[in-house]
């Protein structure tokens, strides 16, 4: 008999999977490899990956942060990952390796993992790092949370996602999330987006974000969500995740961000 496979995170621990400040948990995603990783690097914030063994869903489930690996990231140069507890500001997201060293685009486009586990096992992955992104404007119309920002002439460079916030007393009373592929667009142009926000009259703020993403974030995210999708009615029906790990499952990603607030 074959089992089924569960990444281990608890909520206690992580606000995971996909991107670190969505509350998104891994329900039956089918076979996967033995080891769970996930990596956000953005620009001017230190590096940070969060780690974890895959274990048949028979057995109890834990998190086990005390296997240690030896993890790389190469930038401009190499950077080591420490085996530690990290947050980042503005996250309760946990990861177990780190380094104090931002990450700084200087005369480079891409990094690249290099992981060998404690039974000499090898994760690798590498990822563009997406250009700048931002907002050209945004406002709120009724419940509408409407955002406008110029999309790129590159396929590579159109997935984005979009998050809008209504926040009270530094509650959030409501967030929509979109996931957005402008791959088909030729020409660089303004685009709007809008989302409806059903709380947005007891709020005291709504905060935009926009992140310019890989395709193969977008395509995790998308998928991680029709796994989710799928579980809540049977877990019987896999949806394999679509990361970019060799030798693990999940993800090695870059992106870009922008942030505006509008005061109601």
């Amino acid at each position: 008999m074959k089992h089924r496979y569960y990444p281990i995170l608890l909520l206690y621990f992580f606000q995971a999977a996909c991107m670190p400040e969505e509350d998104l948990p891994i329900r039956h995603t089918g076979e996967t490899p033995e080891y769970f990783i996930e990596c956000y690097c953005q620009p001017g914030r230190p590096f940070a990956l969060s780690a974890t063994s895959v274990l048949p869903v028979s057995e109890d489930l834990q998190i086990d942060f005390s296997k240690e690996m030896k993890v790389t990231i190469h930038a401009d140069k190499a950077i080591s990952l420490i085996h530690a507890l990290y947050t980042l500001p503005g996250s309760e997201f946990i990861y177990n390796y780190g380094s104090p060293e931002k990450f700084e685009v200087r005369y480079i486009d891409s990094l690249f993992l290099d992981i060998t586990t404690i039974d000499h096992k090898s994760i690798t992955a590498s990822t563009s790092i997406p250009p700048a992104v931002s907002i050209y404007n945004c406002q709120v119309a009724g419940n509408e949370a409407i955002i406008r920002f110029y999309i790129s002439e590159k396929a590579d460079e159109n997935y984005y996602i979009y998050t809008a916030e209504a926040v009270h007393a530094d509650s959030i009373l409501n967030k929509e999330v979109c996931y957005l592929d402008y791959s088909e667009f030729q020409q660089e142009g303004l685009t709007e987006k809008s989302v409806i926000l059903p709380d947005i009259g007891q709020a005291e703020e709504i905060i935009f974000t926009l992140k310019r993403i890989t395709k193969a974030n977008y395509d995790y995210q998308v998928s991680l969500n029709a796994a989710n999708t799928a579980n809540q009615s049977s877990i019987t029906t896999p949806v394999p995740l679509k990361g970019n790990l060799q030798g693990a499952l999940g993800i090695f990603t870059c992106y870009t961000e922008d942030k505006q607030t509008v005061p109601l």
